[in-house]
């Protein structure tokens, strides 16, 4: 019973392990994406090297953001303050996205779903 459960926790460790999110908090008073968008008292809260996204409070809201939307001056200070990673840990965090998104996905077939759902006639009894 126990190796069942500590092999599924050891590899969630594992895959948790070659993520790094940093934790910074960058205020900036006006910040214009690449994509045009403009924002006004935006701070950055934190960014995941391996995702490559970063999340903005803007106006008391949290917005998840790619990094290559955001200016160069912005990225060059992010790569600052994020932690050298040896090539190791980089390629087995590459290695790990590229068997998680290569899983295929399970989706319910709507029909079928909706087949299952859609209420059923009832009979009605004849009257003789």
């Amino acid at each position: 019973m126990i190796p069942r459960i500590l092999l599924p926790l050891a590899l969630a460790l594992a895959v948790n392990a070659a993520a790094v999110v940093v934790e910074v908090n960058l205020p900036y008073k006006n910040l214009r994406l690449k994509d045009g968008m403009f924002f006004t008292e935006v701070a950055v809260k934190s960014l995941n090297t391996s995702a490559g996204t970063v999340v903005l409070l803007v106006n008391k809201d949290l917005i998840s953001l790619r990094t290559t939307l955001l200016p160069d001056e912005v990225n060059a200070r992010l790569k600052e303050m994020t932690p050298v990673q040896s090539k190791e840990e980089l390629e087995t965090g590459k290695n790990r996205r590229r068997l998680a998104g290569s899983r295929p996905r399970k989706t319910p077939n709507a029909a079928k779903k909706w087949r299952r759902t859609r209420p059923r006639p009832r009979a009605t009894p004849t009257g003789t």
